[in-house]
């Protein structure tokens, strides 16, 4: 892989070549600490050719350092390319262990919804079961063959994630959009009982 990180830095023209590379990885790798600088400069430079921030982006996200991960997300999410965007939202949802969303109580709730947000105490959490990074999305149930069945997943979409939980009488939607914030501010539904959209924020990034 270290020959191919030096292809990717020196030669620009390789970029589409280079994201393909490392959207592919399947297994996490050991990065050479010399490398990791010099991705790391390549990623904070907000005037950097975008799709060298995307290659080296990705190519971070394949390191076997939780940590080195972590900080590409967190300079990820702060980026205004909109496919940065996407991808860092996508990547950062394929890290999660558990779902945690936060409701927000509003004025306008009515009054299913105000019991429901009383209810589960303002919060909801999903372990994450299982999880598909080149289908961008993790399971919120056990499955041997789907990852991320329909009704119990939630899936990035852009700079979205979709969310559906319908499991054992809980009938749940949602959906959350990254905000200029670096929160991913959204909405979640209670289709049993019915309680219209109830503000909420998404857990995404540490």
């Amino acid at each position: 892989m270290k020959l191919y990180k030096i292809l990717c830095s020196a030669i620009p023209l390789l970029g589409f070549m280079c994201v393909s590379q490392a959207m592919a990885c399947a297994d996490y790798e050991s990065i050479d600490p010399t490398e990791l600088k010099s991705m790391r400069d390549v990623l904070v430079k907000e005037d950097a050719d975008p799709i060298d921030r995307l290659t080296v982006f990705q190519l971070l996200m394949c390191s076997d350092q939780p940590a080195i991960r972590a900080y590409a997300i967190d300079v990820g999410k702060q980026t205004s390319d909109v496919i940065l965007q996407a991808e860092v939202v996508a990547a950062a949802l394929s890290e999660l262990d558990q779902l945690d969303i936060k409701l927000v109580p509003a004025d306008n709730l009515n009054d299913k919804a105000r019991k429901y947000v009383e209810r589960v105490k303002s919060s909801l959490s999903f372990i994450v079961r299982s999880r598909s990074r080149s289908g961008a999305c993790v399971g919120l149930i056990k499955r041997e063959v789907d990852l991320c069945p329909i009704g119990a997943r939630a899936s990035a979409l852009g700079s979205t994630v979709e969310f559906s939980f319908d499991v054992n009488s809980r009938n749940l939607s949602g959906a959350f959009a990254l905000a200029t914030t670096g929160d991913m501010i959204g909405y979640i539904e209670s289709h049993s009982p019915a309680t219209g959209r109830i503000p909420a924020i998404l857990r995404l990034f540490p």
